[in-house]
């Protein structure tokens, strides 16, 4: 067993291109090409410049350029991460799954503490449960309190000798 995972381990450690300045200005190059227009292909070749020389100093030659695809493969990543949380969120509401839209609702609140439709959503969540709302229904009937029946009617004169604040009763 062990020898066959230290093969995997050298056929892998074999297959990590070569730090060489041809790669990392090729990956460079291929990043900075599409970095607006197709991010996945420009996500894919800032790993690869990370992964084939990880020990690129900041400070070095390629610091400007190591700064740069560190930054955007960490952005991407936390874009990429919001958005898969955001989809599982919007799904969990379209099927009124209110379990998951509390769950899921919270991790984006810590994500996104700005955005107040997250917080009405998981509010709505809260109320759309129906075994909290027949609880909440209970406990207001409970606490409701019946008012006795006005002994009259109350109603405003408009005519010219009456003020116009006078109130009269309705009594017969």
């Amino acid at each position: 067993m062990a020898a066959v995972l230290m093969v995997s381990a050298i056929g892998a450690w074999a297959q990590t291109p070569e730090c060489t300045d041809e790669l990392k200005t090729a990956k460079y190059q291929e990043w900075y090409d599409n970095r607006k227009d197709n991010q996945e292909a420009a996500y894919k070749a800032a790993s690869d410049f990370i992964t084939a020389c990880p020990s690129e100093p900041e400070d070095g030659p390629w610091g400007a350029q190591v700064k740069a695809l560190k930054k955007f493969k960490a952005d991407y990543e936390k874009l990429k991460g919001n958005n898969q949380l955001a989809d599982q969120f919007q799904a969990a509401v379209t099927s009124k799954n209110y379990a998951d839209q509390i769950r899921i609702g919270k991790q984006l609140a810590e994500k996104n503490p700005d955005n107040p439709a997250i917080y009405l959503l998981m509010g709505g969540a809260g109320l759309g449960d129906h075994r909290w709302t027949r609880r909440y229904r209970e406990v207001i009937r409970a606490s409701r309190i019946d008012w006795p029946a006005p002994c009259h009617r109350v109603k405003t004169t408009s005519s010219t000798n009456a003020s116009p604040n006078r109130v009269t009763s309705s009594r017969r």
